[in-house]
């Protein structure tokens, strides 16, 4: 299958096919979907691997300045399906996005601004407070947590207060909303974090 490339110039999908060194426009189908790949029309502000190994993007359109949830199901061999996209309720913070994340195995996605968290439901665009970390911290990066055995039940969010860093676990419910039976666990003393890379272990 091809690798996708997303033109915010000319707000289209180009693709590049395996062992090739040249830009083509999108050849697969795009079936019960509701937009094109060589005509999405959106700016992308950010995107993410979702559920399925398909991705998530917050897009805007620049004319309006509204914001959507798009749905990219790019793990097919074949045909592209039932791309969709739902306007978000609301643009809260994302003029001041500092990061984005999904969910890999449900259809949630979450993207942080200065100092708040804000829940995405990419069924409907319903946009909601995750967590307010109050003045004096700054997100860095989210991710969530995609390997090992808490796979999808845990955002991990890099926090920077002043020159210090710290990195906070927040285990998360099968409803994507914090998990308050759980411990949220911190860790200390890093200088200024610019952003979250998880460490694969090898299987043996």
């Amino acid at each position: 299958s091809p690798t996708y490339f997303y033109d915010n110039k000319y707000e289209k999908f180009l693709t590049v096919e395996y062992l090739s060194r040249s830009f083509d426009f999108p050849t697969t189908a795009m079936i019960n979907g509701q937009f094109e790949l060589n005509n999405v029309a959106k700016e992308m502000i950010a995107a993410d691997k979702g559920k399925s190994n398909n991705s998530y993007a917050i897009m805007k359109d620049r004319n309006s300045n509204t914001y959507y949830i798009y749905y990219f199901p790019f793990s097919t061999r074949s045909a592209v399906s039932s791309g969709r996209f739902f306007e978000l309720s609301t643009n809260i913070g994302l003029n001041n996005l500092s990061a984005f994340a999904a969910s890999n195995i449900w259809d949630y996605a979450y993207y942080a601004t200065e100092n708040s968290i804000y829940k995405i439901d990419c069924t409907n665009g319903d946009v909601s407070l995750f967590q307010d970390l109050g003045a004096g911290n700054r997100i860095a990066d989210i991710k969530v947590l995609k390997h090992v055995d808490n796979s999808g039940l845990q955002l991990t969010v890099a926090i920077n207060k002043g020159d210090n860093g710290e990195v906070h676990y927040i285990p998360l419910t099968q409803f994507g909303d914090k998990d308050s039976s759980q411990e949220i666990k911190i860790f200390k003393g890093f200088g200024e974090i610019t952003n979250l890379s998880y460490r694969i272990i090898n299987v043996r």
